[in-house]
């Protein structure tokens, strides 16, 4: 039994920690720690990462030595004492991890504070979860911009506001008390029944013909009819972005607000596709979990889709929240309508993650190169002026639709 360890203090040293974390906020936004059980916290600090195969039997009993996990190194980054170290590097079942460390409130609170660290630090450190930003007086937003398209081959995104995510339109805004798992068959039925005067799928079906089945086709129509779609649209013209940021068709919007320049780097990315058959069999395999609460780190969280299945969600292990949380992604480059040809638009497809609160993880992977900078509101009248005197085709009015240019 452990006599000389301070669990008070040391949960005050952890949180001091966590509180100078300059991502803590980011990560609040995914993750509760509140109420967190001693089996929650057993499984994510203590068990290994088993192949799935494996009998729950040949679970309970482990070395904690043997765990990738970077537990032993938190305790001596804050010195905890040997006799804790000692104790840990044991065989610890959850019985033995319950009755010794978790039978007192602050040892639980201890461990939960612990975890918190854990669980960022090493998201900060594997991820590399930060955008990459240039100070302000670095950039010209406007000649300068459009030469760095020049040189490279580049993505922008623009947002009226800063805080705003890159997420896709289908997941900003589903409230379903319990949450939705989406996959091919509830993504069809999300169109099907939404509340329109005709279902969607029957829209599409007086224009089109007859459609059995959602394809890339499909998704890019809705993305830009009524913009309710996974994918997230991206321009390679700079001034297109440049436009949406500011609002060029009506600056009052957002007037007082940041903005936002997302730069994607794709020249040497191997997520490019212009392949429509591909496009489409990865969409037939998606599934994206939206959820209306933060997720507990160590659980396994049960979520339906629209046909009432039940799907599980595993939250257990460091592994298991990186699987499910960092989303896969496409950049499609098959225009399919006169739109997306006049604003050169390319698009990304996001799928097989989890939505938290209309929120999701945009670091993408290492992978990919986001950079994104920050157009402060004083700026805005300067940029729609250049906008508007050196790009009257880019207007935001002739970007939605491509035809008013050409009768204005």
């Amino acid at each position: 039994m452990i006599t000389d360890f301070d669990f008070i203090l040391n949960t005050k040293k952890i949180n001091e920690k966590i509180q100078k974390m300059d991502l803590r906020k980011y990560f609040d936004d995914f993750f509760t720690f509140n109420n967190l059980d001693a089996v929650n916290i057993y499984n994510f600090l203590f068990l290994k990462e088993f192949d799935e195969k494996e009998d729950d039997e040949n679970k309970v009993n482990i070395r904690v030595s043997d765990i990738n996990c970077i537990l032993i190194k938190s305790w001596h980054d804050f010195e905890f004492s040997n006799e804790m170290l000692i104790s840990l590097e044991g065989n610890i079942d959850i019985d033995y991890f319950i009755t010794s460390f978790c039978n007192t409130k602050d040892k639980l609170v201890f461990f939960r504070t612990l975890l918190k660290y854990v669980l960022y630090s090493s998201l900060k450190l594997d991820l590399n979860f930060c955008y990459k930003q240039v100070a302000k007086d670095e950039i010209d937003y406007t000649e300068g911009m459009i030469q760095i398209q020049k040189e490279n081959a580049c993505m922008f995104r623009g947002e009226s506001n800063y805080a705003w995510n890159i997420i896709p339109s289908l997941v900003r805004n589903i409230t379903l008390k319990n949450g939705l798992y989406i996959d091919y068959q509830s993504l069809f039925k999300l169109y099907e029944e939404r509340n329109y005067p005709l279902s969607l799928i029957e829209k599409y079906k007086s224009y089109f013909g007859k459609i059995c089945y959602i394809d890339y086709k499909f998704l890019s129509w809705m993305q830009h009819s009524i913009s309710y779609s996974p994918l997230v649209d991206f321009t390679t013209d700079y001034r297109v972005a440049l436009s949406f940021a500011v609002k060029a068709n009506n600056p009052n919007n957002f007037i007082f607000d940041d903005s936002a320049i997302y730069i994607i780097d794709f020249s040497h990315n191997d997520n490019f596709i212009t392949d429509e058959n591909q496009v489409n069999n990865i969409i037939s395999n998606m599934h994206i979990a939206v959820l209306n609460s933060k997720i507990k780190p160590g659980s396994v969280l049960s979520i339906k889709d629209m046909s009432g299945n039940i799907h599980l969600l595993n939250f257990k292990s460091y592994k298991n929240i990186i699987n499910q949380l960092i989303p896969k992604y496409l950049i499609i480059d098959i225009p399919t309508n006169d739109r997306m040809i006049v604003q050169k638009g390319k698009f990304l497809l996001f799928y097989n993650y989890v939505v938290v609160n209309g929120k999701m993880f945009s670091t993408i992977n290492n992978n990919i190169h986001i950079f994104k900078h920050k157009i402060l509101a004083n700026d805005k009248p300067a940029l729609l002026k250049w906008l508007h005197g050196n790009s009257k085709e880019i207007i935001n009015s002739y970007l939605m639709d491509p035809y008013k240019f050409f009768n204005d």
